[in-house]
């Protein structure tokens, strides 16, 4: 692929802007991270909506897109999808969408499901799994995390983007390599790591970071990867 191929599908426009309205007493706000997945003329989008007390919560809107990328109708869940989980357990104040595909018949939701820390900023997050049939109704595989702190990520694990392979699945994600505190506030380093599955549930990492940090870089995180022919492209926000 020459370059002026590779230019085509980076070239990027804005066609909508989308802002949920929500009129009831749980004043929902924000639609974070949005997560995208095809569906014949629709493009689903997952994302988390914060509620009255700052817990967020997934629901998803459908856009239909016509052939000259005019929003033609959305449509939007109007209860959340997915919710908090019961208090202590790993996502008690939060669930957030970050990667979903389809394998068989069914669609895997892999999300964020977080906690808050001791201190702001300081929080926890780690990696869990929802499955539907419909793409609709989803209902998490397990109460327990599909990959969360560990030897080789023992402060941070989040944002995973997660891709069929040859040989099974890889999971890009965010690792945190430290919280410190300077000037009296916390701050966080992380970067970008990859994980293997043979089965989409059980993972295995390494210590290895992806990236060099460059000149005035502290933090790499939220990584998106695809292929277009032979070529690899991974974005990721620094």
């Amino acid at each position: 692929m020459d370059n002026s191929s590779i230019q085509k599908y980076m070239k990027f426009k804005t066609i909508f802007f989308f802002k949920p309205k929500f009129n009831n007493k749980l004043k929902y706000s924000h639609a974070q991270l949005p997560t995208a997945i095809v569906l014949n003329k629709v493009v689903r989008v997952f994302y988390a909506m914060r509620d009255k007390d700052q817990k967020s919560n997934i629901f998803y809107s459908d856009f239909r897109i016509d052939n000259n990328l005019k929003i033609k109708e959305v449509h939007t869940s109007k209860k959340p999808i997915l919710i908090v989980g019961k208090e202590g357990s790993c996502d008690s104040d939060g669930v957030i969408p970050s990667s979903i595909i389809k394998s068989g018949s069914k669609y895997y939701l892999y999300f964020i499901g977080w906690n808050k820390g001791k201190e702001r900023p300081l929080f926890h997050s780690s990696i869990c799994l929802a499955v539907s049939r419909d793409c609709r109704k989803f209902k998490k595989l397990f109460d327990s995390p599909i990959f969360q702190r560990n030897q080789n990520d023992p402060y941070l694990v989040t944002s995973p983007n997660i891709n069929k392979e040859k040989y099974g699945y890889t999971m890009f994600y965010t690792s945190g390599s430290f919280w410190r505190k300077i000037n009296g506030v916390y701050e966080s380093k992380y970067n970008l790591k990859i994980a293997k599955s043979k089965n989409k549930f059980n993972w295995s990492t390494s210590k290895k970071f992806l990236l060099n940090f460059r000149k005035n870089e502290k933090n790499i995180g939220h990584p998106f990867y695809f292929k277009i022919n032979s070529k690899k492209f991974l974005f990721y926000s620094y």
